[in-house]
């Protein structure tokens, strides 16, 4: 791996050697619009002879850039994440009190994020507002977003995240990319390396190629070796974006990503029950599938139209096809299965934002047409095979408007919104030569309504609600469900206080992945989420807790009744402000955790855990960032999801370098 880090540090170095590096640093103009980074570049030249002098008036091109899809969102800006020691896009959340990662210990295996109580199947990820969740079982493997391309994370209010995707998902998640235009080219790596040959490296390059085009393009790696047998992972993730710019009203891009991942599925460790809640694991115990492997090739277009209409109108028109493979094969003694899933969809979403006076309108359009195709193959060595196809063609539109008022100088900004979705959905099965199909043809709708009070610049509330309807994709019913959100938030130099609780209600039933999880029924659940910083001297202590609860006798499942992380940190410039340092120790303690074990084919908990972090990130001179983490410093045996072990006491470091610019 190493040789491998060096290799890719020297490409990027002859790509880059050549160019102007009178700075290491980046000198642009930027704005915060929306918490999204702005750049602005100026373009300005004068001409003289000896008989005239001419001033020529500046060229500045002012880019259009992406926005967050409401007003009213919770914002992971990068400034946030920059000093986190991440290992994905998964980890970025984190900071996100409502927030709990199922994770199963071993590195890039495919975690499963929960928000606002809820995970996969009830979750919308979006990137730049485009949904990019399996159309068959409406999942999203976070290791297939690359952390190093974004900008910020945006979580949508509980009330409109059914909103902003096809199927009416309760809570919806929008990574912001990266979209800069960099006066001088701009070309950035980022490495780190861990134990079990855990490492990434990742390179990024930015520049203007002619006066009006902009080319970036970037290139990740992640892997690791066995610390368990069938552990191993790699991970290659690239992405190209073209944008012109036509006009500083009108902006084109065009952009490719490719993913391929090959990952073991070993589903944890063949220990029982018993053994693992009194804290004596066996390191060197077997895994349940040894054989049992999981490959993704992706592929994602895309063709943006960004414009600025007229007045204060904004229009993003997006045009993507998606190719999704996915395959998983295993061997049990002498059986052999096969399950392969072939996904293709194309569409279109416009969203159309204008303001009249007080008033303020948002409209989104959505047309999509998906197909995919599913085998299931199951191949014992002395009997015949048997196989099971299907088919299914899914084609849908959804319209969505919000509508606000902006009152007394925006200090009360009420809204109502409304979705409708129309959904057809053709389905075919061939078992063994035996035709069957089936038809869904309906729509579904959802209809809400929140306010945000601004007092002061320092202090906010939100209160909102809405009800909808989600489509049942197991038995083709629907099911309406209902989510209360309220809040408040107070920032100053020294504190801030970011306390949210939320209430749903309704039950629905989750698509199954047919390799890790069940169908999922979710029902009643509340939660409360709360950020405090505190900010003293150089002292910052930084603070996540969260508490779940259901109504009834209902049990808690898939997040744990209370979690808790603390940093206390020393921050500030040092050596004349040469290095801006952030370093301290970070606590973490889970509670209680109920959870579906594809071991036990039931529901199994995980006792309490806690674990101690030393963390250290320190920016040198604007430049470089080195990260250093001390994971787990007691060594501590413990499950966040039974059977699968976390990582005991082990170093992580790393470094992101802006290189010869």
């Amino acid at each position: 791996m190493i040789k491998f880090i060096s290799l890719f540090v020297l490409a990027f170095g002859f790509l880059t050697f050549g160019q102007s590096n009178d700075s290491l640093l980046i000198k642009q103009d930027s704005l915060k619009t929306d918490s999204t980074t702005v750049s602005v570049l100026t373009d300005s030249s004068s001409a003289a002879d000896s008989l005239l002098i001419q001033k020529v008036v500046p060229d500045t091109l002012v880019p259009q850039h992406i926005r967050p899809l409401s007003e009213v969102s919770t914002i992971i800006d990068k400034k946030t994440f920059l000093y986190y020691n991440y290992r994905y896009t998964g980890d970025l959340t984190r900071t996100f009190s409502l927030n709990f990662i199922k994770d199963f210990g071993f590195v890039g295996y495919p975690n499963e994020t929960f928000l606002y109580g809820i995970g996969n199947g009830g979750i919308s990820y979006l990137e730049d507002g485009v949904f990019w969740n399996s159309r068959l079982n409406n999942r999203f493997d976070l290791n297939h977003i690359n952390s190093e391309d974004i900008d910020s994370i945006e979580i949508v209010r509980s009330p409109r995240g059914f909103l902003y995707s096809p199927v009416n998902n309760p809570v919806a998640v929008n990574f912001i990319t990266q979209d800069f235009l960099s006066p001088i080219p701009y070309s950035r790596i980022k490495f780190y390396q861990g134990p079990y040959g855990e490492a990434m490296v990742d390179g990024k390059f930015n520049a203007k190629i002619f006066r009006r085009w902009n080319l970036s393009f970037q290139l990740q790696n992640r892997r690791g070796d066995d610390r368990y047998r069938n552990t191993a992972h790699s991970i290659w993730q690239a992405n190209i974006k073209l944008k012109y710019f036509l006009s500083n009203k009108f902006n084109i891009s065009a952009q490719y990503s490719f993913v391929s991942s090959e990952v073991g599925l070993n589903g944890g460790l063949a220990i029982d029950n018993a053994e693992q809640l009194a804290g004596d694991v066996n390191l060197t115990a077997p895994v349940v599938y040894p054989n049992r492997i999981k490959n993704v090739v992706n592929h994602n277009f895309g063709l943006r139209f960004l414009a600025k209409p007229f007045g204060n109108a904004k229009a993003d028109l997006t045009v993507y096809y998606k190719l999704a493979f996915d395959s998983t094969k295993n061997r049990i003694d002498t059986l052999r299965t096969e399950f392969d899933t072939d996904e293709k969809t194309y569409g279109a979403v416009l969203r159309y934002d204008q303001k009249f006076g007080l008033l303020s309108m948002q409209v989104i359009g959505t047309y999509e047409n998906s197909s995919d195709s599913v085998m299931n193959l199951w191949a014992p060595d002395s009997l015949p095979a048997v196989l099971l196809n299907t088919y299914s063609e899914v084609k849908l539109y959804s319209l969505s408007a919000v509508a606000g008022l902006n009152l007394f100088g925006g200090k009360v900004v009420p809204a109502v919104f409304y979705k409708y979705t129309n959904r057809t959905n053709d389905f075919f099965i061939n078992y063994n030569g035996l035709l069957l199909n089936a038809n869904d043809k309906g729509g579904f709708s959802g209809v809400g309504a929140d306010v945000k009070i601004n007092l002061s610049d320092s202090l906010s509330f939100y209160a909102g609600y809405s009800i909808f309807s989600k489509k049942n994709q197991l038995d083709f019913g629907k099911s309406d469900i209902k989510t209360f959100e309220a809040g408040g938030r107070f920032i100053s130099p020294f504190l801030l206080a970011d306390i949210k609780y939320f209430t749903r209600s309704g039950s629905n039933v989750m698509p199954t992945d047919a390799v890790l999880n069940p169908p999922v029924v979710f029902g009643n659940l509340s939660g409360i989420g709360a950020n405090i910083n505190l900010r003293l001297w150089r002292l910052l202590l930084e603070t996540n807790s969260s508490y779940y609860f259901n109504s009834g006798n209902e049990m808690l499942v898939g997040v744990p009744e209370y979690q808790f992380v603390g940093g206390l940190y020393l921050t500030g410039y040092y050596f004349k402000n040469n290095l801006n340092l952030k370093a301290g120790f970070v606590f973490t303690l889970t509670g209680w955790t109920n959870t579906y074990s594809e071991t036990n084919l039931g529901i199994v908990s995980a006792k309490p855990s806690n674990k101690l972090d030393l963390s250290v990130a320190g920016e040198i001179q604007e430049v470089a960032i080195v990260y250093f983490i001390w994971e787990n410093l007691f060594g501590y045996q413990y499950f966040i999801t039974p059977f699968y072990p976390m990582p005991e006491r082990s170093i992580r470091f790393g470094v992101s370098w802006i290189l010869f610019n």
